[in-house]
């Protein structure tokens, strides 16, 4: 088994835009949520090779457990140690 630490991980957000026209106001929807960072983006990558995989570092508590379950889905390991706070976030959401 391999594993991966991200001492900083992310929520990234995965926004599409239909009908896009530059210069226009133009309206996105979140499409997709997952766990990320550098860590586990390599682990993301060893999982695709094949290769048994478990991502370490730093998970926020109110996150709950929407990031290991992203992780899970994707058949990595999570041991994270909970730290107070949140989990940064890559991308826009809409209002």
């Amino acid at each position: 088994m391999i594993a991966t630490v991200t001492m900083n991980p992310a929520i990234d957000k995965t926004m599409t835009i239909p009908g896009f026209a530059a210069g226009a106001t133009n309206r996105g929807a979140v499409e997709q949520v997952d766990a990320g960072g550098k860590g586990i983006n390599v682990a993301n990558a060893l999982r695709q090779l094949g290769c048994p995989v478990v991502a370490l570092g730093f998970q926020a508590e109110r996150d709950g457990g929407a990031f290991s379950d992203s992780l899970a889905a994707r058949g990595i390991l999570p041991d994270f140690v909970k730290v107070p706070g949140e989990t940064r976030g890559n991308g826009i959401v809409p209002s």
